[in-house]
């Protein structure tokens, strides 16, 4: 690992990372994994918060390589973010900016100087600049320099060329002279856009390792982020008394729960009758849910008030909230039992999932105040839930579930991660013609994924490998779907 921490190790991790990074799925994991092992081996103390944050980053990049859907793999590979940003701050005090904007804050944290280190304070950037001294060219600045003039050369030659005959004739006997044309040629297949790329990144993997490495001046910032976050907090609830939001909010919800419980219990007749149907009354259980759920966080969470009967109100509504997340729950269920299930239903079973364990999450914190603790805590259980939807397989779960309750499972909506598509391609083909609309339709579409899924797989390389897809193309390959 020893390279690992040398110019040449960060310019051979970057140059390979860049090359495949550029040509598929599997590269892109492949970077994060070598960035994840980085960001390891630069932390100077090791803690389980710090292993905890690197599994999680390596197993959303095998999910990358794994599964096919798009939703999926663009959650994944922001919770690998979130991650790699957890590791950095492991073992530090973060305040609600950094669990909002981690990886944005961290990546602005690392280019903003030479040290990594945003110049927020001033003390610490002149401190910074007393103890710089004066250093020999490294590797960096030779490959910038050469970059540089090359790049100057070139433009100068191009240009003055175009603008005088006799210059152009010149350069022209010295490229004929020399074969010069044929080595450009080479250079240029080599040294292609990817490996100026791969420059740059080898230049902002060592800044990312010197700027863990500065652990006494990193953590210094971190407090003083959370020194300004609790003194903002602080100022907030000296200007806001939270007692009346409170009361009035209860009050709210209490009312809005009791027309809720009426609209549960409501049977078909009357639900037509307001010009809803079952899913109408779903959703909106869901807006209910997310709504107080975001009333319970602004209105208990930050307020930090040593007031008994603000206390008292802020336990009644989170009381409020497990109870509409309880309704929700059987609300959510009963509409699978009937319709089937999908990914709306799917998703909203992890987010009551995730809404009920952090209300317990904030009356342990109302006990004992420690926010950074709170925030760390629900980042985890966001990566955590997250690490079940992926091992669960939504696709996979909604077409088997469908299959057996004889509900439509809509296949040709879902990914290659369902892998059953060569089954209801079949089965489609089996019903008698002409398909009415709707059946032509799903035929139509999943014979275009399909053909697609084909022409694909005929050309893929292991850049852009992906399991799932691969799977789904052994059951497909031999279907003439011309």
């Amino acid at each position: 690992m020893r390279l690992i921490l040398t110019n040449w190790g960060y310019l051979f991790i970057a140059l390979f990372s860049t090359f495949v990074l550029l040509n598929g799925i599997t590269g892109l994991a492949i970077f994060f994994v070598l960035l994840s092992s980085l960001i390891l081996v630069s932390k100077k103390n090791s803690n389980k918060e710090l292993y905890f944050w690197f599994i999680c980053s390596i197993f959303f990049s095998g999910c990358l390589v794994v599964f096919a859907n798009i939703l999926l793999t663009f959650f994944n590979i922001i919770l690998i973010c979130y991650s790699l940003s957890g590791m950095i701050f492991s073992g530090h005090k973060i305040s609600l900016s950094h669990f909002l904007f981690a990886p944005v804050l961290n990546f602005w944290l690392l280019l903003s100087t030479k040290g990594g280190i945003l110049p927020l304070f001033p003390r610490l950037q002149k401190q910074q600049e007393e103890d710089k001294v004066e250093k020999p060219k490294n590797l960096e600045g030779i490959i910038l320099t050469s970059f540089v003039t090359f790049i100057i050369v070139i433009l100068l030659i191009v240009l003055l060329a175009s603008a005088n005959p006799l210059f152009a004739n010149f350069f022209n006997t010295i490229l004929g002279f020399f074969n010069l044309d044929s080595i450009f040629r080479v250079i240029f297949s080599i040294f292609r856009f990817e490996f100026y790329i791969g420059i740059l990144l080898a230049i902002v993997l060592k800044k990312l390792t010197l700027y863990i490495k500065k652990i006494d001046l990193k953590k210094e910032i971190y407090e003083k982020s959370y020194q300004i976050y609790e003194q903002g907090l602080s100022n907030l609830n000296k200007k806001i008394s939270f007692v009346i939001p409170k009361i009035s909010a209860f009050s709210i919800v209490l009312i809005f729960f009791v027309t809720q419980i009426q609209l549960y219990l409501a049977n078909t007749g009357v639900l037509l009758s307001l010009g809803l149907s079952r899913q109408d009354k779903v959703n909106e259980i869901f807006f209910q849910l997310l709504m107080v759920s975001l009333i319970v966080i602004t209105l208990v969470f930050f307020n930090t008030q040593k007031n008994k009967l603000s206390n008292i109100f802020g336990s009644l509504l989170l009381v409020e909230a497990i109870f509409l997340t309880i309704n929700a729950l059987a609300s959510n269920l009963d509409y699978i039992l009937t319709s089937g299930i999908g990914p709306k239903r799917l998703y909203g079973l992890a987010v009551i999932i995730f809404v009920t364990i952090l209300i317990g999450f904030i009356f342990l914190n109302i006990q004992k105040r420690n926010d950074s603790t709170f925030f760390k805590r629900t980042l985890a259980l966001i990566c955590t839930i997250f690490i079940f939807i992926n091992l669960i397989n939504f696709d996979k779960t909604m077409a088997e579930v469908n299959n057996k309750m004889g509900k439509v499972s809509e296949v040709q909506n879902l990914s290659t991660d369902s892998g059953a598509w060569d089954e209801e391609y079949f089965q489609l083909s089996k019903l008698e013609k002409p398909l009415n609309p709707s059946d032509q339709t799903k035929y139509d579409k999943l014979t275009l994924n399909i053909w697609r899924l084909q022409q694909e797989q005929k050309s893929v390389t292991w850049q852009n490998f992906n399991l799932s897809r691969y799977n789904q193309y052994q059951q497909i390959k031999d279907l003439d779907v011309n």
